[in-house]
């Protein structure tokens, strides 16, 4: 009952952004609420997938408009598909694949832009498909596989850049202690 409760609250921000700082502060207090409901609680994860929550996220962060909510939705789906076989399922046939990948290419920007947000962002999606990686079986394990062959491996070439950003950024500093 508790994420059908947020989902119909967040339903009214799905296609405009908060107009003042009190509503802004609203939505991300929403956001942290939904994902605190789906962390590791699989009773309320399938209910969230229930209510159609996987479908609206996947929706907002398909579209093309700068919504503040895309972020937040990114967050969501990453705890709803977490350890959740069904909910990865349900993701795929949401046609979420192709949402996750066009911001994972960078070719949807979030609607915050900061250097934060976007690696956040990116953190999110790489979270997103270990996680389908790891639940997904057959056809929709096959149809992942294929997205990272698309244009010419070009997924596999942006998952090598981010490798190389991190192992930069973090590991060699530390051999340089």
């Amino acid at each position: 009952m508790i994420p059908y409760m947020y989902i119909y609250i967040y339903y009214r921000y799905r296609k405009k952004n908060p107009t003042t700082e009190e509503e802004k502060e609203y939505l991300e207090n929403l956001f942290n609420c939904l994902c605190y409901c789906l962390n590791d609680l699989p009773a309320n994860q399938l209910e969230f997938k229930e209510c159609k929550g996987i479908e609206l996220m996947v929706i907002t962060v398909r579209k093309k408009e700068k919504i503040l909510a895309k972020d937040g939705c990114l967050r969501l789906l990453n705890f709803a598909l977490a350890k959740n076989q069904e909910n990865c399922r349900q993701f795929i046939e949401a046609r979420g694949l192709k949402a996750i990948f066009s911001v994972f290419m960078g070719k949807t920007k979030p609607a915050k832009r900061n250097k934060q947000t976007l690696e956040d962002t990116i953190e999110h999606c790489v979270s997103i498909i270990v996680q389908l990686f790891l639940s997904l079986a057959d056809i929709q394990y096959y149809r992942l596989l294929r997205k990272f062959q698309e244009e010419q491996y070009e997924k596999v070439e942006r998952l090598m850049e981010l490798f190389d950003d991190y192992y930069r950024t973090f590991y060699l500093p530390l051999l340089s202690l």
